[in-house]
């Protein structure tokens, strides 16, 4: 029996997406579509994780998790180094703007797993 709902990582990236159009349309004539692409890089990361990290639910199923959760973090930051890579190298992306949409996609992130945890939690 599994009394721990799955997390709504459906809505979740839906919102980060929103949030990083949103934003990428604001900062688009100062960045560019560098800021976009940090947001990009760090949706697709997150998005990585958390499909490995939630596919196992129950208390039989704790080793398969704990791998589950090694195997997407490694994953997470391969993707995450190699999409770096390819914006720095081959893209000859503006770092301050391609940092920057990261950085805020990770406060995104964070704001919103904290709201949904919050409403999980009452």
């Amino acid at each position: 029996m599994n009394t721990v709902p799955r997390p709504p990582l459906d809505r979740l990236f839906g919102w980060q997406i929103a949030a990083a159009a949103l934003l990428g349309g604001v900062f688009y004539p100062l960045g560019g579509w560098e800021f976009v692409a940090g947001c990009a890089i760090q949706i697709a990361g997150a998005a990585y994780f958390a499909r490995l990290a939630f596919r196992h639910r129950g208390a039989a199923r704790v080793r398969a998790q704990v791998r589950a959760i090694y195997r997407g973090e490694a994953g997470k930051l391969a993707i995450t180094a190699a999409l770096f890579a390819v914006a720095f190298g081959f893209a000859r992306c503006d770092p301050v703007w391609l940092l920057a949409g990261y950085a805020a996609m990770q406060l995104v992130h964070l704001f919103l797993g904290a709201r949904y945890l919050a409403a999980g939690a009452t």
